[in-house]
Order: C-alpha cells, then structure tokens, then sequence
C-alpha cells in the first residue's frame, strides 16, 4: 500500500502536464526566440513552426533514432493513439510498433542513409487496438541533432478492403 505522501505515476504525469501549461501561459516562446525567421527564407520563427506541427491534422510525431523514444507527438497523433503529451513522450517507438524493437530499428537502419523512408506496419493504440498504419519519415535536423520526422496514415480501412477484395 503507498504511503500518503507519495504520488501515483498518473497523478505526477498530471502534475507535470499542468506545470508546462503554467510555464507556457507565463512564457510563451521563451525556448523559441533564438532563430526567428531563419527558416526556409520565411518570416515564420521557431514558434510558428510549433504551431504548425502541434495543430496540423496529420498524425506526426518526432523520435530519438538512438533511444527510439518520443520526443513529440502532435494533438492528431495523441488522439489517434489515445495518449496525453506526457504518456507520449514516455513511450518507445517499439511500444507503438507490434514488430517490437528489432524490426524497428532494422526499418529505420534501412532508409536512415537515404535520409527518408516509406513503411507499412501494425501499431497498438493506447486502448490495446491494431492499426494498420502508412509511415513516411525523414532524418531531421534538430539544434544539431539528427532525429526521425514521422508522419503517419490510418490504412486500416484500406488494408481490410484489400483483405476483402481478395476473397472475390
């Protein structure tokens, strides 16, 4: 039985979430100001670029090609995987993906010299669901750090139509 003092995993997961609100209301862009404009010739700093990924309507998210943790993860990859931000960013890639670590680090070791890659596979929802997904993925550059840029498509649909099609 804990003990009154300390706190559940999920109680400190809130905790934390609602502390990066707080940080952000009082803030906003401080972690973004270096930089602005400098990218592709717009005047869209850092920040907007943020807003860009977090409020796009694809599912993308961005990972650590080393550790193969989620580092990001926008409002359509939360709640298509059924996540909060913090419960994302404590996930492995290999957790999403029912081939499990080796398969994953053998796609990304396949296409990383490339620099980009297109993969078909299975993950698992927060709910225990399969889906079968559609990634595309690029090598990124992330204040000198080279990480993976993963969007993702739901072809579940898609797969079982073809599934269906094939029995005629």
């Amino acid at each position: 039985m804990k003990s009154d003092s300390r706190k559940t995993k999920a109680e400190l997961i809130q905790e934390l979430e609602a502390l990066r609100a707080k940080v952000d209301a009082l803030e906003p862009g401080v972690s973004d100001s270096a930089g602005e404009g400098d990218e592709a010739g717009c005047d869209c700093g850092p920040s907007q670029f943020h807003t860009m990924f977090e409020e796009h309507g694809a599912i993308m998210y961005v990972v650590d090609p080393d550790t193969l943790c989620v580092l990001e993860a926008n409002k359509a990859a939360r709640e298509f995987y059924g996540y909060s931000a913090a419960a994302f960013r404590s996930l492995r890639l290999s957790e999403l993906n029912v081939q499990g670590e080796d398969a994953v680090r053998k796609n990304i070791q396949s296409w990383w010299g490339r620099g980009h890659g297109h993969i078909q596979v299975q993950h698992r929802l927060a709910s225990g669901d399969i889906r079968d997904v559609e990634i595309r993925s690029s090598a990124v550059d992330m204040d000198g750090t080279k990480r993976l840029f993963a969007i993702v498509a739901d072809i579940t649909d898609r797969v079982l139509a073809e599934e269906e099609l094939k029995t005629f």
